[in-house]
């Protein structure tokens, strides 16, 4: 026999051994995966009926299942029942589910926790809110909703929502309870219009607490368009400086405290009376500054002061202004001008630096308030705010126009928060009469 004969006898008898080597290996392979489910508990399944099957364990007790497929074709399988009733009533659930083309956002549901709604809201408040209202955020998710961050979010249903809820209406105190509740909304509505879920958000029943029946409060404090001026007045009387432009501007423009801080004068078109709102001067503790400072060694405290990122997006727009507040900023800016004073804040400390705002209230309105009214506590800075929007509202300006100059983002906030009215005063009896005589 030639030496190539044997070399061919010799592949051939390789080739076989090789083939009946990848037999026992499949063998094996088949042998080790019916071990693995011994091991887990399954001997067989059987049974199949409408979808479902039967499985028994391998200590005898029988549970059921199906498969089925999502909308995009992905394989899902529940196997978990302990009647073919419970099975078939999850396959029908998730048919409907299917059927609106819902299947496989409930499937990517089952892994989410409430936590990833959190961090994805965080995420974004971390790119278009303010310092402040991103920490406040953060503290509330902290301090309020421990018990709900590990819930998987397909059972965070409205009952478990109105169960937090019964929980924590009486634990918490009425304004944390509410600012909690908000933010629970706002956390699942992002959700929803970023696509994470299209699950319905579960806490959109619950009713906010009714401050004023339930607590015993300090009413908001509204003045008059007469008081206004007074209070105006005395400041101008007062001091010598940017303290009642400021007040000015938020008692007849509607502006926030940081946003009349941030104010540049290259945002007040003077020609046509508007301004624009583009920034403001945050509210930064000391203790919260040197944190801030620490963290990004690169800004210094007026970048960190200062920022574009408002309240709200409903927040950045452009005002039309009253004669007067144009009139008195104009003279405030020829009065810098005239004694070189001029920076890009239209109100700020000589040396350009922003005012903060605590320091203003303190040392600049409350001595005001005192020889207005008598009193340093009449009200807050803030309900110069409301003060604007009741003094339009009673000057007959609708509710809708006023939502647009205070830049909210809903007419009932502005309907029922700012705009506060006797029920007996001169205003409602004009009207309850207008209606009655026509």
């Amino acid at each position: 026999m030639s030496n190539n004969a044997e070399v061919a006898i010799l592949i051939q008898q390789l080739a076989r051994m090789q083939q009946e080597l990848d037999e026992k290996n499949q063998q094996i392979k088949l042998l080790s995966a019916e071990n693995l489910k011994l091991e887990n508990g399954f001997q067989s399944r059987a049974c199949k009926k409408d979808g479902i099957y039967s499985v028994t364990r391998n200590s005898g007790k029988v549970v059921y299942g199906f498969f089925m497929y999502d909308e995009n074709g992905k394989k899902i399988k529940a196997e978990r029942f302990n009647t073919r009733s419970e099975a078939l009533l999850a396959k029908r659930k998730l048919e409907n589910l299917k059927d609106e083309n819902k299947l496989s956002f409930y499937q990517k549901n089952k892994k989410q926790c409430f936590q990833d709604f959190c961090n994805a809201y965080l995420q974004k408040a971390e790119s278009e809110y303010a310092i402040n209202t991103l920490e406040a955020a953060i503290g509330i998710i902290k301090n309020h909703m421990t018990e709900l961050t590990n819930i998987n979010v397909t059972k965070l249903t409205k009952q478990v929502a109105q169960e937090w809820a019964n929980r924590n209406r009486s634990k918490i105190k009425p304004y944390a309870y509410n600012n909690t509740l908000k933010l629970l909304k706002a956390i699942w509505n992002n959700a929803l219009e970023t696509d994470i879920t299209n699950l319905p958000n579960p806490f959109t029943h619950i009713k906010p607490i009714n401050i004023k029946k339930e607590c015993k409060t300090r009413e908001p404090v509204r003045i008059n368009l007469e008081q206004a001026e007074r209070l105006i007045n005395v400041a101008k009387d007062t001091f010598n400086d940017f303290t009642y432009s400021i007040i000015a501007v938020s008692l007849y423009a509607g502006l926030r405290e940081g946003e009349c801080m941030g104010l540049c004068w290259e945002n007040i078109d003077f020609k046509n009376e508007t301004i624009s709102i583009e920034q403001q001067v945050q509210k930064v503790t000391k203790k919260r500054m040197k944190i801030l400072l620490e963290k990004f060694p690169n800004l210094t405290e007026e970048q960190i002061l200062i920022t574009q990122r408002l309240k709200t997006e409903a927040s950045r727009d452009i005002i039309v202004v009253p004669h007067q507040i144009i009139k008195i900023l104009r003279n405030y800016k020829n009065k810098l001008v005239k004694n070189n004073q001029l920076h890009e804040l239209c109100f700020c400390h000589n040396d350009g630096t922003p005012l903060v705002a605590r320091d203003f209230v303190r040392y600049r309105f409350e001595p005001v308030l005192e020889k207005a009214f008598g009193n340093k506590n009449y009200m807050q800075f803030h309900e110069l705010r409301g003060s604007c929007a009741t003094i339009l509202y009673m000057a007959g300006v609708p509710i809708k126009i006023i939502q647009g100059i205070l830049r909210h983002g809903k007419m009932s906030i502005t309907a029922d928060t700012y705009v506060q009215l006797e029920k007996t005063s001169d205003l409602v009896a004009e009207k309850v009469n207008e209606a009655f005589n026509n």
